[in-house]
């Protein structure tokens, strides 16, 4: 991603991203299980030390 100026790029990870309920909440459907993209993980966290 590029900020407004397109000077600064940005890495970001979008395998985290979660779908909403109406009222603003994460949905429960990943309650309990790690999501991400492992590569982009803190080392504890495929190890759900978190």
């Amino acid at each position: 991603m590029v900020d407004a100026t397109g000077s600064i790029i940005r890495i970001s990870d979008f395998g985290a991203s979660a779908r909403l309920e109406s009222q603003g909440s994460v949905s429960g459907q990943f309650q309990g299980q790690v999501i991400g993209t492992f590569a982009f993980m803190a080392p504890e966290r495929p190890e759900s030390e978190v």
